[in-house]
């Protein structure tokens, strides 16, 4: 009977191992399938790094060669001429000059203006009405002005850039000039 069991169980042993081969081959396959896909990410993250790296070089000698610099703005003339108070009491009129400037600090670039549109004229706090304005002489105004710039490069320009300048606030005189503002600029 001895010999009858180890006979059963060697079969059984043998039957088992035939059940666990199939089994074996997938697990294997699905190992070799892991290893493929990570293998296949990693290239593919190696090939991205590497198009960034390439792009970024001509980008990058375009900057060192330009340097580009935001353009200094700033209010160097007002002037506010044949003031008068309509009935409404809640606004000036007259002649508004102002002079600005623009210095562009890229010395290989050129700026090409698109459109312009200029706001101005804003209350100043603790005043009640535009009479206190007159009598002190001056009035503050807060000049906005929104562009439409272009760059150029030789023969090449850019696409169109909104910039805005805030020159806040500008105290301008009646009938006399008033002192230079500056303005900052969001690019």
């Amino acid at each position: 009977m001895a010999s009858g069991s180890s006979s059963s169980s060697k079969s059984e042993q043998q039957l088992l191992e035939k059940l666990e081969a199939p089994q074996q081959m997938l697990n294997d396959d699905d190992d070799d399938d892991d290893d493929y896909s990570s293998k296949q990410m990693k290239h593919i993250a190696l090939v991205v790094i590497g198009i960034v790296v390439v792009m970024s070089k001509p980008m990058g000698m375009i900057w060192a060669v330009v340097k580009p610099k935001r353009p200094v703005y700033a209010i160097e003339y007002g002037l506010i001429s044949n003031a008068t108070v309509p009935s409404s009491l809640e606004s000036l009129i007259g002649n508004f000059r102002f002079v600005m400037r623009s210095y562009n600090l890229n010395t290989k670039t050129t700026i090409y203006y698109d459109s312009m549109k200029i706001l101005s004229l804003e209350k100043k706090p603790g005043y009640d009405d535009i009479f206190q304005y007159l009598q002190h002489g001056n009035v503050s105004s807060n000049i906005s002005v929104g562009a439409e710039i272009r760059y150029g490069i030789a023969n090449w320009k850019s696409s169109p850039l909104r910039i805005g300048i805030y020159c806040q606030p500008a105290n301008v005189m009646l009938e006399r000039n008033f002192q230079p503002a500056d303005c900052y600029v969001d690019l």
